[in-house]
């Protein structure tokens, strides 16, 4: 099988995943009542694809985790030695980051109290910019990826804090 054809066939089975991923949620979402009958509410439209963007961010670093675990243990092989930056400028960072938008999804998904729309908005904002310092100031990270995540963080706080459907869902 050519090496294009067997990738998009990989690219097409991890899209696959998430969306199952994503679908499971929603359906466990609908399963929690929002705590006002006035519409929009529920975890549809844009809450649910705040919700999306938590759960694919968190895939995310998770994956790039191991990727990155991977290559520091292929190199610790043929050193001799595990880097010892590593834990501090990778490890912790992309732990709390896959634990920070793990929480706010699961909190947006199954959450009906008004301090979920906090903990939602602490969780991206500890997940994205504020994970993403301790790499940047290690001299490896990637300033455009933390100003995305920092934009999306803020477009996430101000949906939340804003809009009606996040009130509606999970009151005042």
């Amino acid at each position: 099988m050519p090496a294009d054809l067997t990738q998009a066939a990989g690219g097409v089975m991890a899209l696959f995943f998430l969306a199952l991923i994503l679908h499971s949620l929603w359906q466990l979402g609908r399963r929690f009542p929002p705590v006002s009958d006035q519409a929009p509410s529920g975890v549809e439209g844009w809450l649910m694809a705040v919700a999306s963007i938590a759960v694919t961010a968190g895939l995310f670093n998770l994956t790039s985790f191991g990727l990155l675990l991977n290559a520091a243990l292929t190199d610790a092989a043929r050193s001799g030695g595990f880097p010892a930056e590593f834990w501090m400028s990778y490890g912790l960072p992309a732990a709390a980051g896959f634990a920070g938008y793990l929480w706010a999804a699961l909190r947006l998904i199954t959450g009906r109290r008004p301090s979920v729309r906090l903990e939602a908005a602490a969780g991206f904002w500890l997940s994205g910019p504020a994970a993403e310092m301790p790499v940047l100031l290690a001299g490896h990270g990637d300033s455009h990826w933390a100003c995305i995540s920092a934009g999306a963080a803020l477009a996430v706080t101000v949906y939340l804090f804003f809009c009606a459907r996040p009130r509606h869902t999970y009151g005042v």
